[in-house]
């Protein structure tokens, strides 16, 4: 999939976005307050996370520290959910957030906000003959 991709891209870049509830913690996105949550399970499990992160060359967008979640029970604050982004889209990425605002109620995860500034390409024609409106008897 990745090849094909590719191959319909001609100028070879390809944008990917890999969001959602990736259900691990880490130091790396959780806040050092949450050292009981990095167990040597879920530091195993993030570790996949971080590995796939530097073999397509993704970065984390939404930073580290922004809570995605709430815990019913304890009404502790965690990262569980992360956004991360291809290197070429980084540079169009405008905000990546959660918003309390937005929060349901009876919802333990936050919503996060991201705003991209991507204009369309335009991709100039080559001109080439019409021959349908050809002369043909003449030619």
């Amino acid at each position: 999939m990745h090849r094909k991709a590719h191959d319909q891209n001609p100028r070879g870049q390809i944008h990917v976005i890999w969001l959602g509830d990736f259900n691990s913690h880490h130091p790396m996105w959780d806040e050092n307050r949450n050292t009981h949550l990095f167990t040597r399970s879920n530091l195993d499990k993030a570790q996949t996370i971080i590995d796939m992160m530097a073999r397509y060359n993704l970065q984390m967008i939404l930073p580290k520290n922004i809570l995605t979640l709430c815990t019913m029970v304890s009404r502790n604050y965690t990262q569980p959910d992360n956004v991360l982004a291809s290197s070429s889209l980084h540079k169009h990425i405008l905000e990546c957030k959660t918003t309390l605002e937005e929060w349901p109620t009876k919802i333990d995860h936050i919503p996060i906000i991201m705003t991209l500034n991507m204009s369309p390409g335009r991709q100039e024609e080559t001109p080439r003959p019409n021959f349908k409106a050809a002369d043909w008897p003449k030619f």
